[in-house]
């Protein structure tokens, strides 16, 4: 049975902003867009300049998150050729 993880509010927040600025985006930005993500009950009531925002953050993180794993990937594929050649 899978088990849910509780974790507090402030966990979030630190865990969003931890993984943003992991990511490339700049630390007071993922601040801004950690607290703007667990404090705001619903889009409605957030301003559009914080929906910008949290939308540039998560863009910027998506960017770099897929750069990553592309990094990875190369990485691991060049390793199993390796392991190929010497066996």
């Amino acid at each position: 049975m899978q088990e849910k993880l509780l974790i507090s509010p402030k966990q979030k927040e630190e865990l969003f902003h931890t993984e943003l600025v992991k990511h490339g985006v700049p630390f007071y930005k993922a601040a801004k867009v950690a607290n703007i993500l667990v404090s705001a009950p619903s889009d409605e009531t957030l301003t559009e300049e914080e929906i910008q925002l949290a939308k540039d953050a998560c863009r910027e993180w998506l960017k770099q998150r897929k750069r990553l794993d592309l990094v990875l990937r190369t990485v691991e594929t060049v390793n199993l050729n390796r392991n190929k050649r010497s066996s």
